[in-house]
């Protein structure tokens, strides 16, 4: 049997959390529902990204969002469909509930790319900085500079209101490390699970 843990990691500028669960469930859903895409033809143009408050309605596409970017992870444990998807739903609901207590304040945007919801942002904004909460954005919109984008404009608000831009970091992530410090962020701290890290103008 296995047991979630709830870990809330980092500084106080910006904590996140992180889930460490091996709860296996049955969900009543394809898993082919949950991981079919239309394809959909985009030009790379920077002036396609638009960022959208999200809506109640929006919960279905941010739960997709959330299992897209762990789907990779997940299939490691060997579990069948039915399993992952279960894991998955129970980890995206937890994280959610943490996020409300955790960033009561903070915006929740879908991004737009050529019209077509691409991804999810979070960002709080405080008197101590700009917390990029979470970035995520769909298989098939991955690789057209959309995140490097967004970050660039969090980048420019923060060296306009001369404030800090901090995230957290997964320690397995590779990939979203590599762009961070290609984008200037420094690790500020680190945790056992995820580092901090932050950006300042001028750096």
């Amino acid at each position: 049997m296995f047991v979630l843990v709830l870990l809330i990691t980092g500084g106080d500028k910006c904590r996140h959390p992180f889930y460490v669960t091996r709860i296996p469930d049955l969900l009543q859903k394809s898993w082919r529902d949950l991981t079919r895409r239309p394809t959909i033809v985009t030009r790379n143009s920077m002036s396609e990204i638009v960022v959208r408050q999200a809506a109640p309605a929006d919960e279905k596409f941010l739960r997709d969002v959330y299992f897209s970017s762990r789907l990779d992870e997940v299939s490691a444990f060997g579990w069948n469909p039915a399993q992952q998807a279960a894991f998955l739903d129970m980890q995206f609901r937890v994280r959610q509930q943490a996020y409300k207590i955790q960033y009561p304040n903070a915006d929740y945007s879908i991004i737009v790319f050529g019209g077509n919801d691409a991804g999810s942002l979070i960002v709080d904004r405080s008197d101590n900085g700009i917390c990029l909460t979470d970035v995520a954005v769909l298989p098939e919109f991955r690789g057209k500079g959309i995140a490097t984008y967004l970050i660039g404009q969090l980048q420019s608000e923060a060296a306009a209101k001369s404030k800090l831009l901090v995230l957290q970091v997964d320690k397995t992530n590779v990939a979203a490390r590599r762009l961070y410090e290609k984008l200037n962020f420094v690790v500020s701290a680190e945790g056992q699970h995820a580092d901090e890290m932050e950006w300042k103008a001028g750096t």
